[in-house]
């Protein structure tokens, strides 16, 4: 599976993401739920995200960036979020660099 790290690993990694990394609430921000947890560090992948529950956070993640007051964002992720959030228009490769306007 590929759920990520939790924040304070990420921080210990790479010291100048830290204190951006610190505003971020909570440690474990991947789909996980308590009789089938996912820990990437332990490589436990028990459960999986339902479809309806990406959506719900692509769709947090949009309304975030539109109620910002910034205009430019620089976002690292996954090839299947960037699908969601961009209506299904563009199935990014590894490592691509993409622009798309809100």
């Amino acid at each position: 599976g590929d759920i990520g790290r939790n924040k304070g690993i990420l921080m210990n990694e790479f010291p100048l993401l830290a204190l951006g990394l610190s505003r971020l609430p909570g440690d474990v921000w991947w789909y996980s739920q308590v009789h089938r947890p996912n820990d990437a560090e332990r490589e436990t992948f028990q459960s999986h995200e339902p479809s309806h529950k990406f959506k719900e956070r692509v769709d947090r993640f949009r309304h975030w960036l539109m109620s910002r007051e910034d205009k430019v964002f620089v976002v690292f992720g996954h090839s299947t979020f960037f699908k969601e959030l961009t209506g299904g228009h563009k199935s990014m490769k590894n490592c691509e660099v993409f622009s798309y306007h809100l």
